[in-house]
């Protein structure tokens, strides 16, 4: 995971915008209901894996239900920890202010002041989702809005749903750094 060295990329809302500031805040409501979705099932899973693991199985055979329980745990661990993150994004004249906070570790922070900032750059993602029908599967895309300062770092700042929306994102945080 790279919440631990960088900011993460998720969904922001926009909490305040003037003139001279922009205040960006995430994950949104609905990332968040995803993790917590994500963590309930990683609940159950590892629960039913404990609970196969108390079945009179030969040896090796208790691999797979301990296996079920460790990536039920694993799921539920990110999902909760999606859950309960907190991101926010502040941009002035100055430049970029990135804080983060995984779960109950201490807030993170970045400072890319705006000398240092080379580009916004809206990059593709594309990720393969599963339907429920067997062997198909969709192509879905992300748009990811990324600062890249000059000495060739790339911090990511936020995800949209369309090219257009990562565009007017990027227009917005270029006129609060351009008023200096």
């Amino acid at each position: 995971m790279r919440w631990f060295d960088a900011p993460p990329c998720v969904p922001l809302d926009v909490v305040e915008a003037t003139d001279d500031r922009l205040l960006l805040r995430g994950p949104t409501a609905g990332a968040r209901a995803v993790g917590g979705f994500n963590a309930a099932m990683g609940g159950v899973a590892a629960a039913v894996g404990l609970r196969l693991l108390r079945l009179p199985l030969p040896g090796p055979m208790k691999l797979v239900p301990l296996g079920f329980a460790a990536v039920g745990g694993l799921m539920a661990a990110v999902g909760a920890s999606r859950a309960v993150s907190q991101v926010s994004i502040e941009v002035t004249t100055r430049g970029l202010d990135f804080r983060w906070r995984l779960g109950p570790l201490p807030e993170r922070s970045v400072h890319l002041d705006a000398g240092q900032l080379a580009a916004l750059e809206v990059k593709t993602h594309v990720h393969a989702e599963r339907s429920s029908r067997f062997g198909e599967g969709a192509a879905v895309y992300e748009y990811r809005l990324v600062a890249i300062t000059k000495d060739g770092r790339a911090l990511t700042v936020d995800t949209h749903g369309t090219h257009a929306q990562a565009e007017l994102r990027k227009q917005a945080i270029e006129a609060r750094l351009r008023r200096a």
